[in-house]
C-alpha cells in the first residue's frame, strides 16, 4: 500500500509543522520568560522583606544602646555601682544585700521616666 502525497497535502503538512514548531517555541521561550520574571520579583520582595526586617532589628537596638547610655548617665545608680566597686570582696555579700532595694528603686523610677521597654522587669541579682 502506497501513500500518495500530493503537492496540496505536502503543503498543508509543511504549514502544520511550521505552526506548530513556532507555537512549541513561543511556548518555551514565554515559560522562561516568565519563570525568570517570577525569580527575579520573588528575589526583590525576598530582598525588600529582609531589609526591612533587619531595619526594624537596627532601630530596636538602637534604641536599647540609647536607653541603656541613659541609664548609665542616672547619677544615683552610678553612685550605687560605686559603691559596690569599692567594696572588698569580703564585704560584698552583706553590702549588696542592702544597696539591692535602692538599685531596684533606682531601676524603677528610671522604668517609670523613661518606659518599661528596656527588658528590665526581671532584673536579677545573684
Amino acid at each position: 500500500m502506497q501513500i500518495s502525497f500530493s503537492i496540496d497535502k505536502k503543503l498543508i503538512l509543511l504549514v502544520i509543522m511550521v505552526s506548530v514548531i513556532t507555537l512549541l517555541i513561543t511556548a518555551y521561550l514565554s515559560f522562561n520568560y516568565g519563570e525568570q520574571i517570577l525569580r527575579e520579583r520573588a528575589n526583590d520582595l525576598l530582598v525588600g522583606e529582609s531589609t526591612a526586617r533587619g531595619n526594624a532589628i537596627r532601630l530596636l537596638f538602637e534604641s536599647q544602646i540609647d536607653q541603656n547610655q541613659i541609664l548609665t548617665n542616672e547619677q544615683m545608680i552610678k553612685i550605687l555601682v560605686n559603691e559596690l566597686n569599692q567594696t572588698p570582696e569580703n564585704e560584698f555579700d552583706k553590702v549588696r544585700e542592702s544597696k539591692l532595694e535602692e538599685f531596684l528603686t533606682q531601676i524603677q523610677a528610671f522604668q517609670t521616666r523613661v518606659g518599661f521597654s528596656m527588658g528590665f522587669e526581671d532584673v536579677k541579682t545573684n
